[in-house]
């Protein structure tokens, strides 16, 4: 499940490069590609809220009532699970409460939310494993952020440019990779199929893509130059910036996962996501 979506992904990188000129891009970011190449949903989502509890989110009984509530809208729409997500510091109150009364909570299920999860996430990345790599660095100097909110982008916390300066630096950084690759590449793309994509962001142009034997045999060659340079190929600044890449590719795929409602995927990549927070003292998102 991952692979596959990884591999839309791959194509969506492609169009980019062919698709960008000196002066404009014309693919949208990976968030407006998956939009465009997604199946459209027969009806709109129904929106509505819950009426507000004026208490501190930190006590028990108000956990108690939002659970309450959102098993009755869930009964409303015959659904049989209790889905709720929380930040951490819901979840620790929530989990709790299941735990000391497992058959009254039994359909429930608490989860964070995929908007904290890939917030620190990026933190984990950025504020401690690009910890003296110069990746603060790279931000101020292409102009993404000054110095007085680099703090706040690194750990993650501004999270709408946290996560659009990890975007470009991950295809800034993949773009150098592909120059490389395409120095020694044993066969061409032929640009013609993705300029169909670039031109027609579809489903039905991003299927023919995913179909044609050319494509795939170019990526496959692609995917074995990568994992060469995993394997000190180009030395182990390459191998570094590559395992940040991989970091900023699972969010991406988590953020594909909630656009999609792909639930295996949406699992798949928590589980991955396990190994950084544990690596980097985060044990509660890592649980």
């Amino acid at each position: 499940m991952y692979l596959k979506a990884l591999l839309e992904y791959r194509i969506w990188f492609l169009s980019r490069v062919v698709g960008s000129s000196a002066d404009e891009q014309s693919v949208p970011g990976f968030g407006g590609f998956i939009s465009s190449t997604g199946l459209q949903p027969s009806r709109k989502s129904t929106i509505d809220y819950f009426t507000p509890i004026d208490q501190p989110f930190t006590d028990y009984a108000v956990i108690e009532a939002l659970l309450e509530q959102s098993e009755q809208a869930t009964k409303e729409v015959g659904q049989k699970y209790v889905l709720s997500t929380f930040d951490l510091g819901g979840c620790m109150k929530a989990l709790p409460l299941i735990w000391k009364y497992p058959e009254r909570y039994k359909y429930h299920v608490i989860t964070p939310g995929a908007f904290h999860t890939a917030m620190n996430y990026i933190g984990m990345v950025t504020k401690n494993k690009c910890a003296g790599s110069g990746y603060g660095e790279i931000l101020i100097e292409a102009g993404l952020v000054t110095s007085g909110c680099i703090h706040n982008v690194l750990s993650g916390k501004a999270y709408a440019k946290a996560l659009f300066c990890l975007k470009t630096v991950t295809e800034a950084m993949e773009r150098l990779l592909f120059e490389r690759f395409a120095e020694n590449m044993e066969s061409e793309l032929n640009p013609t199929l993705l300029m169909k994509l670039v031109t027609i962001s579809s489903r039905d142009t991003l299927n023919s893509l995913l179909d044609d034997q050319s494509v795939t045999d170019f990526i496959d060659q692609y995917i074995s130059f990568e994992d060469s340079v995993r394997h000190g190929e180009l030395g182990k600044t390459a191998m570094f910036w590559l395992s940040v890449v991989d970091h900023a590719r699972l969010v991406l795929m988590l953020l594909y996962a909630v656009k999609t409602n792909n639930l295996d995927l949406f699992h798949q990549c928590y589980g991955q996501m396990a190994e950084l927070f544990f690596a980097y003292d985060g044990p509660n998102y890592s649980r």
